[in-house]
């Protein structure tokens, strides 16, 4: 009897709960590389910062289209080469700017890219990195549009897939909070990553986005307005 239960049990989690779990993964791994794909210019850009501008050529700019696209959209990405000076010694680069994707969007950031670096051969300004000269960016300016379409993406992607495999290992009935009573983990982790939305709203005001730099309060607003009423019981 016990050894035909621990089959049963076998086969309704290989046939039922495996598979859901692994999709699950799959959607949370997935949200995961979006995150990084869009905070990766965020990142790259204040390590910018403290980079020292020389002064450069630009040797080639052209829009590359994305192969493999037959009957859809096209996709295209900035890419160049330039070369610079760094302590008496001639460099060359090929990273016109931080963002990592190709796309359509008619946000004009490649067109005004563009026009300001002008031809081949005319003179532009390059941030290089001192610790290790062969690193190098033309452009360092945050792409908004496509943070924010890479963190929608990350969000639609692995939010899903983590609420689907909490459902697959949570174990009896769902607890509903009664009114008044505050979820600590998640007030927790509002607390924790408030930095990064405080960093976020700075940077959108400074590149004069101040709605979107009110939206990104709102998650401290919330777990400060959590840490109250929890306190306050």
């Amino acid at each position: 009897m016990a050894q035909n239960l621990k089959r049963s049990w076998w086969q309704r989690f290989w046939r039922g709960i495996a598979p859901g779990i692994l999709m699950s993964c799959c959607f949370v791994l997935l949200g995961l590389a979006a995150l990084g794909v869009s905070f990766y210019p965020i990142v790259q850009h204040l390590r910018a910062q403290h980079w020292q501008p020389v002064p450069g050529v630009l040797q080639a700019l052209d829009y590359i289209k994305a192969e493999g696209r037959t009957g859809r959209a096209d996709l295209y990405r900035l890419e160049g080469s330039y070369r610079y000076r760094w302590q008496g010694r001639e460099y060359g680069g090929s990273r016109i700017s931080f963002s990592l994707v190709s796309d359509n969007l008619d946000d004009g950031f490649r067109e005004r890219i563009a026009a300001r670096l002008g031809p081949a051969g005319s003179p532009i300004t390059v941030l290089v990195n001192p610790a290790r000269p062969t690193e190098s960016v033309v452009i360092a300016d945050i792409r908004w549009l496509e943070f924010g379409l890479t963190l929608l993406g990350a969000a639609m992607f692995g939010l899903p897939g983590a609420v689907l495999l909490r459902a697959m290992l949570r174990k009896g009935p769902v607890r509903v909070l009664p009114p008044g009573q505050v979820s600590w983990p998640l007030v927790l982790g509002l607390l924790a990553t408030a930095p990064l939305w405080l960093l976020l709203a700075w940077l959108l005001w400074r590149d004069d986005h101040p709605v979107w730099a009110l939206v990104c309060t709102l998650p401290v607003m919330l777990a400060l307005n959590g840490l109250r009423v929890g306190l306050h019981r």
